[in-house]
């Protein structure tokens, strides 16, 4: 319950960054980058007082405690009240990319907006961009491009931005504030209609149940405009340990390149979304007698290219198909330099590799004069030499011309060939088990459903529920199974839990050698 309906929101809200100011930008939108944004979206009414009179200092919400303490059966969206059943004006959601939204009553959690997600023709289906061409977007439709420009683009208007140049028809967001633009014939550096709005948060769409507990937003510190996330008391703890949304680089993280490599499809909450937030992995559901392999399927005794396989080390793969199981049988390369072949001619000679490929394929040595290095996380890689960095599921080998960057020629995707080698895991349902490390590229070891696991029951009730398969368990997010298991001489102590589905993602808490 609300204990007190008089109490201003912004009081009871933590913002957890420092807004820093920056001289010479318009006052209405120095208010909306330090925090305002967020009650505008909620139709607040602004509180001012004389000392500041440009920006106001609290916000009155009354209007939203009084519809939750009405049994909690009715949501607000931008300052208008729907009951349960009720629809929502489609002029309302489509800058959310948001359609056929209705408002629904939860027993135990309340009332949010429900909505199906709009997908743009341009991203669905088999066609593709004509080459060079970029989308042209509108602010009348903010979802999806409204068509294509193509060169030359000799008379194309350009607009500068931030010292950047956009074409007609490109998207922007000037520095410093909390506008979408886009770039239009008579642009004069003016961000005002029409080419630039003002943006919406849609927090009553995405957090209805944060507001409601009182919970803070959480915003990027280049980003003071809509929440990225919001931290709820009082498992303060446990809002810590959330991970902010991530930016396309930061997707890693979440374990994508397992799905990546088995060919799942991405499904994402909002099209707009850099990562996403679970997988269709049908295809693994078929009761066929073939194997897969980078979304291909292989007929029982067909072989894998060895080109496809060359950088798992593996050679002559032929599927084995039956009823009880499909999986793929190979052989593995013993690289010269493993087993006492190719020595090298000096201690301080190093071995050179060739991207994608398993085993080395020569040797520099001093003097390195005319040698190029690269620096990857705070090593030197001397030209020829293979690695990975700590932010990417990439593998690399030094080159002459890199930058930094974890692209070609320099950089592909880690193959982690779980097909090839966990087959069976991946049918049966088990779960990747993951070092603790910043990003989650191939699994360590897999885990398997037993009949003493159990799932301790999730600590808060969501109407948003994401369900992973376990076996033939169903685990609902915020469900956990923390157990031990033993392999390779180590007692390993893990956590599982929904996190990316379909499959449950674990993490190793700790090891130790047994003892015998």
């Amino acid at each position: 319950m609300i204990r007190n309906l008089k109490v201003h929101l912004l009081y009871l809200i933590a913002v957890f960054v420092i807004f820093k100011n920056i001289s010479g930008k318009p006052k209405n939108q120095k208010c909306k980058t330090s925090g305002t944004l967020l009650y505008e979206d909620m139709a607040c009414k602004p509180i001012t007082k004389a000392s500041r009179k440009h920006c106001p200092t609290s916000y009155n919400c009354d209007h939203l405690y009084e519809n939750w303490c009405e049994g909690s059966e009715r949501c607000t969206l931008k300052g208008r009240t729907y009951g349960s059943g009720d629809k929502i004006p489609h002029e309302e959601t489509k800058h959310k990319c948001q359609a056929g939204c209705f408002c629904k009553a939860f027993p135990s959690v309340g009332a949010s907006i429900n909505c199906a997600l709009m997908e743009c023709p341009q991203f669905i289906g088999p066609q593709q961009q004509p080459e060079n061409c970029y989308y042209k977007w509108d602010l009348d439709d903010p979802c999806c491009p409204t068509g294509d420009i193509c060169p030359p683009f000799d008379n194309v208007t350009k607009c500068m931005v931030d010292g950047r140049i956009y074409l007609e028809g490109e998207r922007f967001n000037p520095a410093n504030t909390c506008l979408n633009c886009v770039c239009k014939k008579g642009y004069n550096g003016r961000n005002k209609t029409p080419f630039c709005e003002k943006m919406s948060c849609y927090v009553e769409l995405s957090f209805p149940y944060e507001i409601r507990e009182f919970c803070a937003p959480v915003y990027n510190r280049k980003y003071f405009c809509c929440p990225i996330i919001f931290l709820c008391p009082p498992h303060t703890e446990m809002a810590l340990d959330l991970k902010v949304p991530p930016s396309s680089e930061e997707c890693d993280k979440l374990g994508i390149l397992l799905y990546e490599e088995i060919g799942c499809k991405p499904i994402k909450n909002n099209p707009n979304d850099p990562c996403a937030s679970s997988y269709d992995c049908k295809h693994l559901e078929e009761k066929e007698e073939h194997c897969s392999f980078q979304g291909k399927k292989y007929k029982d005794r067909e072989g894998l290219p060895d080109d496809a396989i060359r950088e798992t080390c593996s050679s002559g793969c032929f599927c084995n198909a039956d009823k009880l199981g499909s999986q793929f049988t190979c052989a593995a390369f013993d690289c010269p330099e493993f087993i006492g072949g190719s020595p090298l001619e000096k201690r301080e000679c190093i071995r050179t590799y060739q991207l994608g490929g398993c085993c080395s394929h020569g040797q520099i040595c001093p003097p390195f004069n005319n040698t190029a290095t690269c620096k990857v996380d705070g090593i030197t890689y001397l030209e020829g030499q293979r690695f990975s960095s700590k932010k990417t599921c990439s593998n690399c080998v030094c080159q002459k011309g890199f930058t930094g960057k974890y692209e070609t020629p320099y950089c592909k995707r880690d193959s982690c060939a779980v097909e090839l080698r966990h087959a069976n895991d991946i049918k049966n349902k088990c779960a990747p088990v993951y070092n603790k490390n910043n990003v989650r590229c191939c699994p360590q070891m897999w885990v398997c459903p037993s009949e003493s696991d159990i799932f301790s029951p999730a600590q808060k009730e969501t109407a948003f529920i994401k369900t992973c398969k376990f076996g033939e368990k169903e685990i609902k997010n915020g469900q956990v199974l923390q157990t031990n298991l033993e392999k390779y001489g180590q007692k390993y102590e893990i956590k599982c839990d929904c996190q990316l589905p379909p499959l449950l993602t674990c993490i190793v808490l700790r090891s130790e050698n047994i003892k015998h």
